[in-house]
This record gives C-alpha cells, sequence and structure tokens, in this order.
C-alpha cells in the first residue's frame, strides 16, 4: 500500500485530507527508522480508505485514529516501555491531528498462529506472503470494543449518535468475524470495511429480525456521514437490545490470552486480585449490563449497576473503591474499571489528543 497515493476518506476533505496524509507518511518513516529490520502495517479505518470526519462548530475533525502494527523479529523491540521512550520526543513534535496507536508485535508469534493483525504493509520489510495465512481476529475482543461504544454513549449526549453508531457496526463486525473463524484472509478482511459490514449482515436477516438488520445498515450509514441516519439517546435501551441480539450470537468462553491480559492489568493498575480465564466474559458481562441499564432514560437503573459491581468484583479485589452515592457517578466508575480492562493491550502505544471513545 502507498501512503502517497491511496485514499484515505470516504470523500475529499479539504485541506485536513492531505494534513493527514502528510502525519501518517510522517509516522510510517519514523516507525521504519526507529524499529530496523520491522514492518510497518497501517490497519483500520484509513487501511480501507474510510477515514471518518465530523463538522463542528466551523471545525472539521478527524474522528478515526492513525492505527499501526509494528511487527519485529526482535523480541526486546516490542517491549511498550522501552519503544514508548524511544518515540516520545519525535510523536510529540509531530503534532498529530487525531490519536495514534501503535501496537507492538513479535513476528514468531504470528508464525505460529498465537495472534494475529489485519491492514496493509506501508514500509519497513515486506510480510504480505505471511500477512495472507493470518487467520481472522477475536470476535470477543470486537465486541467488547462495541460494549465499550455503547456504554460510553449515554455519557456524553454531544457524541451519543457516533458512539452508539460504533457500538452497533462492532457488534455487526464481531459475529461476522465469529462466522470467520478458520477462513483464509480474504474471507475476513474486508470486514474493515462499513459498507462491507452493511452488505455481509444482510443474509442474517433471519436470524436476526429486519429491524436488527436495518438498524445496523442505519449506522454504517451514520459512520459514513449520513446524518439523517443518527440514533437518538431517547432510544437507547432499544440499541442496546439490537447489540444483545448480536452478542448472543458470538460465543465467549475462558481465554488464555484473556488471562494473560488480565494478569498485566492488575499489575498496571496496581490492583489486588487473582487473573482468570474468564475475565474477558466477567468484562463483557459488566459493560453489558451498564449498556442495557438505561431503560429509564436519564438515569442507569440499580439492578444493571448491580451486575457490572459483581463483574467488577470478580476482576479485581475492593475494584470499585467503596459505594458512591450518586448513581450516574457510580456507573462512569464502574465502566472507568471494565473498560480499561476491555481495551487494555501490553504491547500498545498512544500517542496524540484522546480518543473518542473513552
Amino acid at each position: 500500500m502507498d501512503l502517497a497515493t491511496a485514499r484515505l476518506f470516504r470523500t475529499p476533505v479539504a485541506g485536513i485530507g492531505e494534513r493527514a496524509r502528510r502525519e501518517l507518511i510522517a509516522i510510517r518513516d519514523l516507525l521504519v527508522r526507529s524499529f530496523p529490520g520491522a514492518a510497518i502495517v497501517l490497519h483500520g479505518s484509513f487501511f480501507v480508505g474510510e477515514g471518518a470526519v465530523r463538522h463542528e462548530a466551523g471545525e472539521t475533525r478527524i474522528l478515526s485514529d492513525y492505527d499501526f502494527f509494528v511487527v519485529s523479529p526482535s523480541f526486546i523491540a516490542t517491549s511498550a516501555g522501552l519503544a514508548g521512550r524511544r518515540l516520545a520526543d519525535s510523536m510529540s513534535r509531530l503534532s498529530l491531528s487525531t490519536r495514534l496507536e501503535i501496537g507492538l508485535v513479535w513476528e514468531p508469534l504470528l508464525r505460529r498462529g498465537l495472534t494475529t493483525i489485519g491492514g496493509a504493509v506501508v514500509g519497513g520489510r515486506d510480510l504480505r506472503p505471511l500477512l495472507t495465512r493470518l487467520p481472522a481476529p477475536s470476535a470477543h475482543s470486537v465486541l467488547l470494543q462495541a460494549y465499550r461504544a455503547l456504554s460510553a454513549a449515554p455519557l456524553y449526549p454531544e457524541r451519543y449518535a457516533w458512539l452508539c453508531s460504533k457500538g452497533v457496526v462492532r457488534a455487526a463486525y464481531a459475529l461476522l468475524l465469529d462466522r470467520c473463524r478458520g477462513l483464509p484472509r480474504h474471507a475476513w478482511i474486508g470486514l474493515s470495511s462499513v459498507p462491507y459490514v452493511k452488505a455481509a449482515i444482510l443474509p442474517y436477516t433471519r436470524l436476526l429480525g429486519a429491524e436488527t438488520v436495518h438498524a445496523v445498515a442505519q449506522a454504517c450509514d451514520f459512520i459514513g456521514g449520513a446524518d439523517e441516519a443518527a440514533p437518538l439517546r431517547a432510544d437507547h435501551a432499544r440499541f442496546a437490545a439490537l447489540v444483545g441480539r448480536l452478542a448472543e450470537q458470538v460465543p465467549a468462553g475462558p481465554s488464555r490470552l484473556f488471562l494473560l491480559k488480565h494478569f498485566f492489568w492488575l499489575c498496571r493498575e496496581r490492583r489486588l486480585g487473582f487473573p482468570r480465564s474468564d475475565a474477558g466474559v466477567l468484562t463483557l458481562r459488566g459493560l453489558r449490563a451498564l449498556a442495557d441499564a438505561w431503560s429509564q432514560g436519564l438515569v442507569p437503573s440499580a439492578a444493571s449497576s448491580e451486575t457490572a459491581t459483581e463483574a467488577v468484583r470478580g476482576l479485581c479485589f475492593g475494584g470499585t473503591g467503596g459505594p458512591v452515592s450518586d448513581r450516574l457517578a457510580g456507573y462512569a466508575q464502574l465502566r472507568d474499571i471494565l473498560s480499561s480492562l476491555a481495551e487494555f493491550k501490553p504491547h500498545a502505544l498512544s500517542f496524540g489528543p484522546p480518543a473518542v471513545i473513552p
């Protein structure tokens, strides 16, 4: 993939489009210099030419993150601590327009099928023959992303439509990824594209119901820039139920990889607890309870918050930090804990502005 000529946005965006291209090229060149012998892989929205922007208060803002993988044969090079210190000064000078996420991947893990990535090589060593053999990503991880967005949406009325739509689309993406288990890359790589998800979910109308499939299509359209498809906060309970129907089609069970993730998260957060193979299941259960908690519109229900509290207690001792008298503040506290584990990546770096999804 040639960043100098690749389509980055769904439609041309004057000014900011070329700035994004310059920033992506500068990031790519910096990563090539900083990780000799590594492959630099672009993934996410810009990989499929669907970078998203929003026009707010006379300003155009990039909503999509810059997402890269650095695939290195060196184990030391994939240490987030060492790499972060090496890149910090250079990244601060780039003054990025949007958030940059860098995943550090030790190449032998890919070759042994212990992890997987999507995207395209944009610099460094050519790993295309290896990429074509990789399995689909974890549907459970994508479902956690869906519920991170959906549980955040009611807390941010000004961003509700974006966060809710993101949650619906990611839940559909998770279902489709689950159906791609064991299939070659060409069967699942297109799911990085939102219009592809919209088309691919249509055959599931009988399984999910026409209302759910229509809601996915509308969420895809909103992510694609159709403001008339914006979901309303007043309908949150309906969207939570729709995402629940999608989630029920994605089986989740104990995971040794999530056990390791739970262990590293406990260390980073300096929390007491025992690493659990069902930590991913507990995290999803808690986030889903929070997303489902808004049946009354403006205040989360006590019963759903208690379900989330039990999930947090299973993940870390004294995890909630004591009772909170305000129900909304308690909801946000629970969500912060569950979301931090859901998004935690031991071998990842972040630079630039804050993420759109808190």
